[in-house]
């Protein structure tokens, strides 16, 4: 069973990938559909996401953000749920279309983060 928390960190691991873009204005409702997309798959059996997910979507504030931090706080996860984030950031980087440098760089520093 995956903790409330994974999902929480999850979250932002998955809306701070989404900041790895160069140009935000014109991807950033794609890629924050597609994160809504991706952990309503993961939470199958939800209607809808948790108002706690939605409430971290809305709130994240990149500047705060501290990628192995986070990270860190789901390190103890099986190595399943954490090979399976990975994906999914994997998933948000690509959802634009384009590669960026930045992108390859936080996908390495999240799976060094992960110990993956």
């Amino acid at each position: 069973m995956t903790s409330d928390r994974f999902f929480v960190h999850a979250a932002e691991i998955l809306i701070g990938a989404m900041h790895q873009d160069q140009d935000q204005d014109e991807i950033i409702a794609v890629e924050d559909d597609a994160i809504i997309e991706i952990l309503e798959d993961v939470l199958e059996d939800e209607a809808e996401l948790p108002d706690e997910l939605h409430g971290v979507i809305d709130d994240f504030d990149y500047e705060d953000f501290d990628l192995e931090a986070s990270a860190e706080n789901i390190v103890d996860e099986p190595a399943e749920h954490r090979r399976a984030l990975l994906s999914m950031v994997a998933d948000v980087l690509a959802s634009n279309g384009a590669s960026e440098p930045g992108e390859e760089i936080y996908y390495s520093r999240l799976a060094e983060a992960l110990d993956l």
